[in-house]
């Protein structure tokens, strides 16, 4: 299997660019951009810096992980308001060798970029037909504390406090009336109890369908995995 970098640097950068804006659209309203620009201004802003963002990247000194445990990626399929989509998710080899399908999924927007560039990536067919698609959303899950995740260390420090809070008992918690209440929430927002039967019914099934795929997926690298093993 190749690293994220590897891919990162063999795809063409413009496709990547505009697979990554067709998932993530430029927020032409978003505080943080300048009022004074227009929109053509701003996209070319943005494109620029995402260009310079897909060069650190590439060009950056993968670091192992600290608990040594080799991130794996792949992509599987699920169902969502009867839209058919594609998931990304994250497994660790140890785990995904011993438990196969039981495997659990982790999420790594915490992780350092250094890191994610050394993450291997499933070379099964689904994964690599949405190879883009899944670069894609590598790229923004490692940009969620910034382009060069200038904030990753400051939200470190913030959730560590709040955690430390919640410790202590200083968080304030909500009864479900009480939130209700606060957000205007009445019977009419409500199902009634048939709607709720069914909407469960469909809810179940989208699971399960995603459930299968995410285990189908992983039985599928494992058993690749295990024969390229067997050849070494």
């Amino acid at each position: 299997m190749k690293t994220v970098q590897q891919y990162l640097n063999e795809l063409d950068t413009q496709k990547l660019m505009d697979t990554y804006f067709y998932h993530h659209p430029i927020e032409y309203d978003n505080k943080k951009v300048k009022l004074d620009l227009t929109v053509r201004e701003i996209k070319k802003v943005c494109h620029k810096n995402l260009r310079k963002y897909i060069k650190r990247l590439r060009n950056l000194t993968i670091t192992p992980p600290k608990d040594n445990k080799q991130g794996v990626l792949f992509v599987h399929r699920y169902i969502k308001d009867d839209i058919h989509q594609e998931l990304f998710s994250l497994v660790y080899l140890d785990e995904l060798l011993e438990q196969g399908e039981k495997a659990q999924s982790y999420a790594y927007e915490w992780t350092k970029q250094s890191e994610i560039m050394g993450f291997f990536v499933a070379d099964t067919p689904l994964t690599q037909h949405h190879i883009y698609d899944l670069m894609a959303d590598v790229m923004w899950e490692a940009s969620f504390f910034g382009y060069k995740q200038e904030y990753l260390a400051k939200e470190k420090k913030r959730l560590k406090k709040s955690m430390k809070e919640a410790k202590k008992g200083k968080t304030k918690s909500f009864s479900m009336e009480e939130f209700e209440k606060k957000f205007g929430i009445t019977e009419l927002d409500k199902e009634s109890p048939d709607e709720e039967e069914l909407h469960n019914i469909i809810s179940q099934a989208e699971r399960a369908y995603s459930d299968h795929s995410y285990k189908k997926e992983l039985n599928l690298i494992k058993e690749k995995l295990s024969g390229s093993l067997k050849a070494e």
